[in-house]
């Protein structure tokens, strides 16, 4: 009984061991919006931030073209390099985006063509495209803000009735990596030298600070 009680209390301590190291690496990069209030149609200031002893690379693809992206892309290919922003409410509620009128299909050519130029852009992808963070390191980069993104003239993505909200919020997410991502996304030769320049790959999720954001 004794030694039975023993080897679940040293089972709850590595338990406990393995949550803080989790929690604490989950810190490791932190988002931050650096603006006070945020405008739609515009841009946020977002603080990426390496608090660790390591050098982290992050695939965000920060283009003219991701916004778009990411509603024409797989799911998997969006949330590996792609930062996603998300709308909160005055109830903290978080809104999702619709589309009423981006399945027709008179819209495929338009569909057609950004997997093309996403196909273009992926044989070309260089490590200087991602977001890389020496130890202690920090930058900044410029995030569109549009609850409303037109992907043509007949197609467009909006966040739901965001008219209607007394109050809206906006926080930046970058979403948890499944480790066999990395080889399905990014060429050996690529990871070869991501490893040769001593940088890990951040495969854990952050989520920024929330800021008023203001209609116009």
């Amino acid at each position: 009984m004794i030694k039975a009680l023993k080897v679940t209390a040293i089972s709850f301590f590595l338990f406990l061991n393995l949550c803080f190291s989790q929690e604490k690496r989950a810190k490791d990069i932190t988002f931050e919006i650096v603006d006070k209030v945020l405008k739609n149609n515009s841009y946020a200031k977002l603080l990426i931030s390496n608090n660790s002893s390591y050098n982290y690379c992050l695939p965000i693809l920060n283009s003219v073209d991701s916004e778009k992206w990411n509603f024409m892309l797989p799911t998997n290919e969006t949330s590996f390099f792609l930062v996603h922003m998300i709308v909160y409410n005055f109830n903290n509620e978080n809104l999702s985006w619709q589309s009423n009128n981006c399945f027709d299909e008179d819209v495929d050519p338009i569909s057609r063509s950004f997997d093309e130029k996403w196909m273009q852009k992926k044989k070309s992808i260089k490590i200087e495209d991602f977001i890389l963070l020496k130890a202690g390191q920090k930058k900044v980069i410029n995030v569109p803000i549009n609850l409303q993104v037109k992907l043509s003239n007949d197609c467009f993505w909006e966040i739901k009735d965001y008219k209607n909200e007394k109050e809206l919020k906006v926080t930046y997410y970058y979403r948890k990596k499944q480790e066999e991502w990395a080889s399905l996304f990014l060429n050996s030769e690529m990871l070869e030298k991501l490893k040769q320049l001593n940088y890990k790959l951040y495969n854990l999720e952050i989520e920024s600070n929330k800021v008023n954001l203001i209609l116009q």
